[in-house]
């Protein structure tokens, strides 16, 4: 199966900006004609002649089909890969690429393969790889500015799949659990009392679809609950406004009443790309959700939102489906019952709604022009 295309497109993104991507051909230190990222070939045999000039969407193309040829053996070997987002992804290709291939095989990047294969089933431990990368900046026993610039950005890019800070404060007397149901049904080992007002951090989310619980991994400690979220609020200083809107960023505001925690249900791994079709989706639906949250004038959760491959395909959703495409969210109001808000909004939604009342879930959805178009 190919590398995601996303990941592969943001590995060759800085496979280039490092190593440079030259669009006429020059000779390497070994004297071949080569043009691009080290391409000596075209896809049609046909060798690189001196003179030769490609176009810069050529060469890139071809960074990301030399990915794939020959970095793909090594994302089979690296433990709970498919578990990583685009972003660890690609900060590992792109080192990968500098350093060989088979660094993994290699005494001299032991810290960094245990951190990878220990990762896997503790993910605390990929909150060291960072600063490991940093080790691994010298050429021929010399410090190299280049590399140390290149293991920062790696880094960087590997810190964006990273949750911290986040804290969540029960909003009254609740229970963690071991499983979603009633409290009376688990046993004391099962269920764990969380007074109102008492604050979790925590280091990682999963939705769970359908459902009005979340996983949640309490930090320095590996074990999941189930949350009940209509229980919690999320404390947060809201980020500062940028000129882009910043994915990875929890806390980052999409409009008054919504964060880009709530749509990506508090994993970075959902992170659209920017310009991509996906992120606009995403922008039009916040600027529903936050006119629907300005005429209810009360607090509304959001119990699910993008879902891009692979978790759609995880939670069993279709290809291509309203939640892949960044166009549903699933709503909850938080101090009303549910049928209030899905009878008041159901007339005011030109657009997909749908109310699962065993689950006390709505979803909304933008496809075909949906709209809010009560007051705004």
């Amino acid at each position: 199966m190919a590398i995601p295309i996303k990941t592969t497109s943001l590995a060759a993104r800085l496979i280039s900006k490092f190593e440079g991507s030259e669009t006429e051909a020059y000779l390497n230190p070994v004297g071949v004609p080569t043009i691009c990222t080290g391409m000596t070939r075209y896809q049609n045999g046909e060798p690189v002649r001196m003179g030769d000039v490609c176009r810069p969407s050529i060469c890139y193309q071809y960074t990301i089909d030399l990915i794939n040829s020959e970095l793909q053996e090594l994302t089979k070997r690296i433990p709970g890969w498919s578990l990583l987002g685009s972003s660890r992804q690609a900060s590992l290709l792109s080192f990968a690429w500098n350093v060989g291939s088979d660094f993994d095989r290699s005494p001299d990047f032991q810290e960094l393969t245990e951190i990878l294969i220990e990762g896997a089933s503790d993910p605390h431990r990929y909150e060291e790889f960072s600063s490991a990368l940093l080790k691994y900046t010298t050429i021929n026993g010399q410090i190299s500015d280049a590399l140390k610039k290149r293991r920062v950005v790696e880094g960087e890019l590997w810190n964006q799949e990273s949750i911290h800070g986040l804290s969540f404060k029960a909003t009254k007397d609740t229970y963690l659990k071991k499983a979603t149901l009633d409290p009376i049904w688990l046993s004391d080992q099962a269920r764990l009392a969380v007074a109102e007002d008492d604050v979790i951090d925590i280091w990682k989310v999963q939705e769970i679809p359908n459902d009005l619980h979340n996983w949640v991994w309490i930090s320095g400690k590996d074990e999941k609950w189930a949350a009940y979220m209509p229980d919690w609020e999320v404390i947060s200083e809201i980020s500062e406004e940028k000129d882009d809107i910043d994915w990875h960023d929890m806390q980052y505001p999409l409009g008054r009443h919504l964060t880009v925690g709530e749509i990506l249900q508090y994993d970075p791994r959902r992170s659209p790309e920017t310009d991509s079709q996906e992120e606009k989706n995403l922008l039009i639906l916040s600027r529903e959700f936050n006119a629907i949250r300005e005429a209810w004038n009360g607090p509304i959760g959001i119990a699910g939102g993008y879902r891009p491959e692979p978790f759609n395909r995880g939670m069993g959703g279709e290809s291509e489906s309203a939640y892949q495409q960044g166009k549903a969210l699933d709503i909850y109001p938080v101090a009303y019952e549910n049928c209030h808000l899905y009878r008041w909004l159901k007339s005011r939604w030109q657009g997909g709604i749908q109310y699962e009342q065993d689950a006390g879930i709505i979803t909304i959805d933008i496809l075909n022009g949906g709209r809010f178009v009560g007051l705004r």
